[in-house]
């Protein structure tokens, strides 16, 4: 039974009483007529009511008053149709029930009626019928009365009907707070709910579960009861769950702690059980299985989330469910340790109102972490479940906690600030920076997780935690380059895609704000973060390189993520200073990490190439004025989607075909594999069909802007790019987004950022301290630096900001304008020389280019004889400072800037370059001296540029080719190579510049024999395996290029400086300086493969391409002999490819050339001197050229295999050209038989058939000569020539049998005699020849 209520809290309060008899023994009737209308019983009632309410609270008994109380109680009040009626009938009532405290003059019956009366009035409150103003100030008066009395505790003395009442009461105030929009209601229906439960001594289970169902009414409404969000404030739903907030928060600590917890308790493990068995057959059992399990689920979603609504109210409300919950966390059914894991991290990481909103939680009680230890050991061991979704839900509460502790953090960060010493923390900040800590590991274990959606989540976790905060950021900055910056090289397409977006938003929000340049407070502040983001870029580079190259796709998005969130392009109101510091930032980055720097200029590259493609075609197009291409024209078997219309102009038109093939090449869509490049050629040509005007104008002004017409500005690029991206909806071209967005270069730069960008290198280079580190040094290079176990090279001293200015005038030369070539030239004879220099040597190149193409541009305000004058200077300064490191790459910079001058000012200065070097080889001279180094390499680097015009069509005049082909120059060279007892005393570094320097210009020479000679002679004077290497580097650079002729003396030589270098190397053990020249060699290797000048001769570029990289093979590291390998793979590849396309005998040629290249290689002839041996070395060389054959085409293998082993057999016919008595090469030939048979054990039965199929064959002339018996035996005439002498290919014919049988190889020192024209081999004599 319900406990007695005490005294009344309030005056005027009711004190309820039992009994069943009549208000002090008096009982009356109601006399007088009945009233008959609404307007006289509510005019009757509120005369009462005043008579009522005037007269005091008292005890004595006043018989008229309880007359009227009475009267008011009848059916004909209390049950009246009229609202207003009942409204003020239960006011008269509530003011009997005032004055009589505490014996009211009514009868059980009428109590009864009266509070049923009350309920009803409460519930009006909620009614949804329309009431007036008046009725509803009446109603809330009433209320505030009926609480301040506290009459509703009358209901207990109501005998077999409290529970009823109650039930309506509680029913009533939810409706009314439901109801209640403006709020005003809430803390009266609160206080009446509170003081009648109050009176319960255990309260009901069926109010419990009220009271809970509606406190979680709000989640349940949004979904997922677990992972819902907060509900939006405001609706009927929140306003009824804030009511049972107050009114539980009241209760907490009264009758309500105990049964509430024994009910959680209760149903936590008491909800519907499943019927029937999953596995059983029938289906309506299954229905049955499946509709419980489903029933099983809600209830348990339900009860989780009302623990933590409770929890949230006061954890007292929920103290007896925290053992529950710690063992239920290690339940055997996944589901529920999915739900438990979810409600504990919520639970962990509540945080009360009053730490959210205090400036410090230290004087909190503790935390749940703190109170319940194993709770968050529990739930952090769920991190590695073995469930998945359980995984995930560890995770949610991971972050949860983290932005938990981000939070508290930054409150306590409110008053001690960050640059405070740890030791001083509070202990609410070491314990949120511990259980961070702990958390933050496990984030990391799990970002290698199996599953695609934990790491999905591992990715979002980190993001949302990063985002919230610069705490959040400080928090998880060691593990984001792991997390974000690792998961970009995911297998899934989908992690790499919330990786690359997560990290470039990332830099925007906490690093590109100061980059942009904000107020100096904000910029000072920023400086760590931008430190600490600047892998962002980084990462993103690297992505692109490894996803444009392995066409992966993904390359249009991580280029508009670059554009949007690194370089700001969609931020409105984007300053030249702002989009410059940007840019640079950006360059600056990639420096120190080689895969980053490769990634930014390939990106730059394929930029630029799109660029000059959409620039022809919109040339084209918009002179005509008209598409084109023809459209709707069926296409031919074999030709291309591509088709021209009818116009006059054919050379332009196959202009705008190649310009738009180009464009198709260079285009995102070409690097990913999935996608066929004749869809895009389709929406090329809807793009050429293109008629409107403003598109057209539009585009070309993004496109076609120059440095003299500057129109358009850094601010208009939003407002630009929005206008396109709906005109290209508009035309239905969406498609074509990243493929015009990759030809824009105004989203990288501009001209009005360079002036930007050189004031920002003036101020690093007056910063001396910043210096060392900008340029991408690594950290050891800069310790031996400081030290002073290194020169301080030009290069190393150079500030950041030069770097980042030479990559870009490399790719973006047309942004520079004619006034910052000049500032450029100024600069040559201030600090930054080196910068200054490097950047006009890019703008050289580029006018030479254009130059080449008949475009005249070139700067008319330069005097040729001043600037001449400068280049030497600042050449002989950065000679002495760079001790003999990079003279070489210096003097050709130099040389390339004197294309900025109009011609034939260039030729000009070539020949005031040249006389210089005159003066000093005859100052030297007299002092019996050799030429200074800096003089060599200024004349091999004028020869080159003259004799190859690389400054240019035109801009070196007859006079100046003639003064470089002088005989001079060779006897300078001669001059420049001192004595081998000379180079043996002087130091490694300075023999290798001289012996360098003389190499270089007899090169440019174009004298093969003396370089040949030279590196003969060098063999002996560099004993450090470095030197070796660094030479053959050096030599490579001319002969890619073209210059000199590739003779067999000077590859022999070059080989042989190779072969040597890598055995010093492997006896040495690897030195540092060996593995690093090793790296420049496969540098110069991998070279080869950048395509072809027009002069070049295609048959010595491929035979150095054949034959030098397999010397990779004798390599002491793996890395270098993978690396060889690959890039045979690859030449090997293109040979093939182009053997194809012009039905050129490359394929034949390679082989040869490399039979040839092993017969003559060192380590082969000392193999050959052996009396027995098995050709180690020598086969090693040849394995990797077999490989290198055999993988061109892995469908083809058979047959390539083949033609390696015709021109192995074909070499029995031929002796080598330069040593006639010599059987190296049937011995070489036999060498790479064996491999080839070897890797080729699918030839069997067939290879002899595919070996006999008769053809006339031919070799190289230059390398090798018809074997004289044969001449003189052959009876048919020599086949002409099957190869242009343009490419290379001088054919030596040989006449071939019929049925040309494979030939032993020979054994010891002797070779098999070739058979003659018409000779049949038998059967019986191959095998024996086996035998043997």
């Amino acid at each position: 039974p319900p406990r007695r209520s005490s005294a009344a809290s309030a005056p005027g309060g009711v004190r309820p009483r039992g009994g069943s008899g009549a208000a002090g023994g008096r009982r009356s009737s109601v006399s007088g007529k009945p009233l008959q209308s609404a307007e006289e019983a509510l005019a009757h009632l509120k005369s009462v009511f005043e008579e009522l309410e005037s007269l005091p609270q008292t005890s004595d008994g006043n018989e008229e008053a309880a007359q009227k109380v009475q009267e008011a109680c009848h059916d004909q009040y209390v049950k009246h149709t009229d609202a207003d009626v009942r409204l003020w009938t239960a006011k008269v009532l509530l003011q009997g029930l005032r004055i009589f405290v505490p014996e009211p003059p009514l009868n059980q019956r009428q109590r009864k009626m009266a509070l049923e009366l009350f309920v009803d009035q409460v519930a009006q409150l909620g009614s949804s019928a329309p009431r007036s103003d008046e009725f509803r100030s009446q109603a809330i008066s009433f209320l505030e009365c009926f609480v301040t009395l506290r009459a509703a505790v009358l209901i207990f003395e109501c005998r077999n009907e409290e529970k009823r009442l109650i039930a309506a009461l509680l029913s009533s105030c939810l409706a009314a707070a439901r109801a209640d929009k403006e709020g005003s209601l809430e803390g009266l229906l609160a206080k009446l709910l509170a003081d009648v439960l109050d009176e319960f001594d255990t309260m009901p289970q069926d109010v419990i579960k009220t009271l809970l169902w509606e406190l979680t009414a709000p989640r349940r409404q949004r979904g997922t009861l677990s992972n819902a969000p907060q509900p939006a404030a405001g609706t009927p739903a929140q306003r009824v769950s804030e009511l049972v907030r107050r009114v539980l928060s009241s209760l907490a600590h009264r009758n309500a702690v105990l049964p509430i917890n024994e009910y959680l308790v209760s149903t936590l493990f008491c909800g519907p059980q499943a019927a029937g068995k999953a596995s059983s057959t029938d289906r309506h059992e299954k229905e049955e299985a499946a509709e419980t399990a489903l029933a099983t689920k809600l209830h348990l979603e339900t009860n989780l989330n009302a623990i933590y609504e409770l929890y949230t109210i006061d954890a007292a409300l929920v103290s007896r469910v925290f053992p529950n919950l710690h063992e239920d966390l290690t339940s055997k059914d996944p589901l529920r340790r999915k739900l438990i894991t979810q409600l504990v991290g919520r639970m962990l990481a509540y945080l009360p109102p009053s730490i959210r909103q205090s400036s410090s939680s230290s004087g909190s009680n503790g935390f749940l972490f703190q109170r319940y230890p194993l709770l968050l050991d529990r739930l952090i061991e769920r991190v590695v479940d073995a469930d998945e979704g359980v995984r995930e839900a560890s995770l949610e509460a991971a972050k949860q906690m983290l932005l938990a502790a981000v939070t508290t953090l930054n409150q306590e960060d409110r008053v001690r600030p960050l640059g405070r010493d740890s030791l001083a923390a509070s202990p609410t900040t070491e314990a949120w920076l511990t259980v961070s800590q702990r958390l933050t590991e496990r984030l990391g274990e799990r970002v290698l997780d199996p599953s695609e959606v934990i790491r999905l989540k591992v990715i979002a976790v980190a993001f949302e935690v990063a985002m919230s905060a610069h705490r959040g950021l400080r928090l998880l900055a060691p593990l984001l380059p792991q997390i974000l910056g690792r998961r970009i090289m995911d297998k899934k397409s989908d992690v790499r895609t919330a990786s690359a977006e997560a990290m470039a938003k990332l830099y925007e929000q906490y690093a590109l704000p100061t980059v942009l340049g904000s107020d100096e407070e904000e910029h000072q502040s920023g400086d760590a973060e931008l430190a600490g983001l600047s892998w962002v870029a980084r990462a993103l580079l690297e992505a692109f390189l490894l996803f444009a190259q392995g066409k992966l796709g993904h390359t249009a998005f991580l280029e508009e993520l670059i554009e949007k969130h690194i370089l700001g392009c969609a931020h409105s109101g984007l300053t030249p200073s702002g989009h410059g510091r940007a840019l640079q930032a950006l360059c600056e980055s990639c420096l120190s990490d080689d895969q980053a720097r490769q990634g930014l200029e390939l990106l730059l590259f394929r930029k630029r190439a799109s660029h000059e493609a959409l620039s022809r075609f919109l040339r084209l197009r918009i002179d005509r004025g008209a598409p084109v291409l023809a459209i709707n024209r069926p296409r031919e078997a074999g030709q291309s989607s591509l088709q021209l219309a009818p116009i006059v102009d054919e050379e332009d038109d196959s202009m705008a075909v190649t310009s738009l093939q180009e464009l198709a090449k260079w285009s995102p869509s070409s690097e990913d594999r999935e996608l066929t490049p004749e869809l895009l050629l389709v929406h090329l040509r809807s793009l050429d069909a293109c008629r409107d005007r403003s598109f057209w104008i539009l585009l070309a002004r993004l496109v076609l802007s120059s440095p003299t017409s500057e129109e358009l500005k850094p601010d208009q690029l939003p407002g630009f790019l929005g206008e396109l991206a709906r005109m290209l909806r508009a035309q239905k071209l969406q498609e074509l987004a990243p493929t015009l967005r990759r030809s824009f270069l105004c989203t990288w730069l501009l001209p009005a950022h360079i002036a930007g960008m050189l004031q920002r290198w003036q101020e690093d280079l007056q910063n001396p301290e910043q210096g060392p580190q900008s340029e991408g040094v690594s950290p050891q290079k800069r310790r031996r630096i400081s030290r002073g176990d290194e020169p301080a090279t030009a290069s190393a001293t150079a500030p950041r900001s030069g770097r980042s200015l030479e990559i870009l005038a490399k790719y973006f030369p047309g942004s520079f304008s004619t006034a910052h070539v000049l500032a450029l030239k100024e600069a040559l004879a201030r600090e930054g020389c080196f910068t200054a220099l490097k950047v006009l040597s890019q703008l050289g190149k580029h006018t030479a280019r254009l130059r080449c193409q008949a475009v005249a541009l070139a700067v008319q305000q330069i005097d040729t004889e001043e600037f001449v004058e400068q280049l030497l200077n600042t050449l002989l300064k950065l000679a002495s400072l760079d001790n003999f490191s990079s003279i070489s790459a210096l003097c050709r910079s130099a040389v390339s800037s004197l294309a900025l001058l109009s011609s034939p000012e260039p030729g000009a200065a070539v020949d005031q370059m040249l006389d210089w070097v005159e003066e000093q080889g005859e100052k030297a001279q007299e002092l019996r001296r050799g030429p200074p180094l800096l003089a060599l390499e200024v004349a091999s680097a004028c020869l080159e540029a003259v004799l190859s015009d690389r400054l240019g069509r035109g801009a070196c005049p007859e006079a100046t080719v003639y003064h470089a082909r002088e005989r001079k120059w060779v006897e300078l060279a001669a001059a420049a190579h001192p004595p081998e007892a000379t180079l043996q005393s002087l130091p490694p570094k300075e023999a290798l510049a001289q012996l360098s320097a003389a190499l270089s210009l007899t090169l440019a020479c174009g004298d093969s024999e003396g370089a040949a000679s030279l590196l003969a002679s060098a063999r002996a004077a560099l004993g450090l395996p470095a030197a070796l290497l660094e030479l053959a580097t050096s030599t490579l650079k001319p002969l890619r290029r073209g210059g000199p002729e590739l003779t067999n003396s000077l590859l022999t030589a070059l080989a042989t400086l190779v072969s040597r270098g890598f055995s010093a190397a492997e006896t040495s053990g690897n030195s540092e300086e060996s593995v690093a020249a090793a790296d420049r060699l496969l540098k110069g290797f991998l070279k080869l493969q950048k395509p072809v000048q027009t002069m070049e001769r295609i048959g010595d570029r491929l035979r150095l391409s054949v034959t030098l990289p397999c010397l990779l093979a004798l390599a002491p590291l793996k890395r270098h002999r993978e690396s060889g390998e690959k890039l045979l793979h690859a030449t090997m590849q293109k040979a093939l490819r182009d053997a194809a396309v012009s039905e050129e005998p490359y394929l034949d040629y390679a082989v040869a050339c490399f039979i040839h290249f092993l017969s003559r290689l060192e380590p082969f002839k000392e193999e050959c001197s052996q009396a027995l041996t098995k050709y180690p070395l020598s086969s090693k060389v040849a394995e990797v050229f077999c490989e290198g054959l055999l993988k061109a085409d892995s469908m083809k293998s058979v047959e390539l295999a083949v033609v390696a082993l015709r021109v192995c057999d074909r070499v029995r016919y031929f002796q080598d050209k330069d040593t006639l008595d010599s059987e190296a090469i049937h011995k070489a030939s036999s060498v790479l038989r064996h491999i080839v048979e070897k890797h080729s054990p699918g030839l069997g039965q067939h290879g002899s058939a595919l070996l006999q199929l008769p053809q006339r064959a031919s070799m190289p002339a230059a390398l090798f000569s018809l074997r004289e018996d044969l001449v003189h035996q052959q009876a048919v005439p020599l086949p002409a020539p099957t190869s242009r002498a343009s490419s290379g290919f001088r054919a030596a014919a040989a006449p071939i049998a019929d049925q040309v049988t494979s030939v032993a190889r020979p054994m010891g020192s002797s070779a098999r005699s070739p058979p003659v024209a018409g000779q049949q081999s038998s059967a019986s004599a191959r095998g024996k020849a086996r035998r043997a």
